[in-house]
């Protein structure tokens, strides 16, 4: 049977299983009605029926999963307006959620509506970089760690690598300035200090990629003295073939160890990452 007050569908029964009535009851009082002798009660004060009882649902789990995707956003714990967003739509939600089953007239539900509808155009209006399709969801809330100290000996690595080939590429100096530079680039090695500054744990990681570079200064102060002598020619035209073979092998093999390098970083500060591979 369906109850003639809220619309539910259930089995034969004395009373309404949702919304209480007597059916009895409810028939004796609605031959009053129809004999004049009580006034038609509004559709407005009656009480919700299955209809009204679904929009509600609707309308709790709406705003839980706004407040949800505002606490996600990672804007709630920055801001008093976006923390006040997501406070009023988790309360509103619960509360339409937890007063389902009440005898709740449509009148009440109609208000409650228009309240959650202006609150939200509200927060709309004040916050529109908050509620914008735009804006970037799940931003993460926790401060990232700072970068491993191994990082400036990984930057270091490179640039000394990337000075090194440039020394072996010049053909031909065109004063003596360029000449000061270029020595002074090849003379200065940036990652000596970074690897000195690290603590004994860290250099047994970077020991491979520091100690690869550091064979080949013996070779390169040597180039670095003789360079004056040479000019105008630069290094890449009387340097032999043959030891500019080598050190570009010794490079490549230094940058294998930077990426091994670069990977056990990646282990350590993001979870296990691939096996490095053997230089």
């Amino acid at each position: 049977m369906i109850c003639p007050n809220c619309g539910a569908e259930q089995p034969e029964s004395f009373e309404c299983s949702q919304c209480g009535i007597v059916f009895a009851r409810w028939e004796e009082h609605q031959a009053r009605i129809r004999e004049g002798r009580v006034p038609t009660r509004s559709g407005w004060t009656r009480p919700l029926g299955t209809t009204g009882r679904f929009g509600r649902l609707a309308a709790g789990f709406t705003c839980i999963g706004l407040a949800i995707l505002l606490f996600l956003s990672g804007r709630a714990l920055q801001a008093v307006g976006p923390f006040l967003a997501v406070a009023f739509f988790a309360a509103a939600g619960l509360y339409f959620l937890v007063s389902v089953r009440g005898r709740i007239p449509a009148w009440r539900f109609g208000v409650e509506s228009l309240v959650l509808a202006g609150v939200s155009a509200v927060f709309v209006l004040v916050l529109p970089d908050v509620f914008s399709l735009g804006h970037p969801m799940y931003r993460s809330t926790v401060t990232p760690r700072p970068p491993s100290p191994v990082r400036r000996v990984v930057d270091a690595a490179r640039a000394r690598v990337a000075g090194i080939r440039n020394f072996l590429s010049v053909q031909e100096i065109s004063d003596t300035a360029r000449a000061v530079e270029l020595s002074r680039e090849i003379e200065e090695d940036p990652i000596e200090a970074p690897y000195q500054a690290l603590v004994e744990t860290d250099r047994v990681l970077a020991y491979p990629t520091y100690a690869r570079l550091a064979a080949l200064r013996p070779l390169l102060d040597t180039l670095n003295r003789r360079l004056p002598r040479e000019l105008p020619k630069g290094p890449g035209a009387w340097v032999p073939a043959a030891v500019i073979q080598d050190v570009l092998a010794a490079l490549e093999a230094a940058e294998r160890d930077i990426a091994n390098l670069e990977r056990a970083l990646d282990a350590q500060e993001g979870g296990p990452g691939p096996v490095p591979e053997a230089p």
